[in-house]
């Protein structure tokens, strides 16, 4: 799954924001698998949200990455054809 952010002005876009990559997993039955999906999102915005809600602290030896594996395990990479395909698409060319 992809999802993009576009800037508009006057109906007519302007530029690409946010492009971001998904892999949706599924059920034995072949339905999505939420509790999967919503974990992966939870943990993105705790990933994205950590620098700034951090207490300071003495610096750690261990740093608890659940979350970034979390976040990791949901993502993918498209080929550059397949991402320039997908920009297209969103500039509707």
């Amino acid at each position: 799954m992809t999802d993009l952010i576009v800037e508009l002005a006057d109906r007519q876009p302007l530029r690409v924001v946010r492009i971001t990559f998904h892999i949706l997993t599924f059920t034995a039955e072949a339905f999505l698998n939420l509790t999967a999906f919503e974990q992966q999102q939870w943990a993105r915005a705790e990933v994205a949200l950590a620098p700034v809600i951090a207490q300071p602290s003495v610096p750690a030896t261990v740093v608890g990455a659940a979350s970034r594996f979390i976040a990791e395990g949901g993502r993918w990479a498209p080929s550059a054809r397949m991402k320039h395909l997908i920009q297209q698409a969103a500039w509707d060319e």
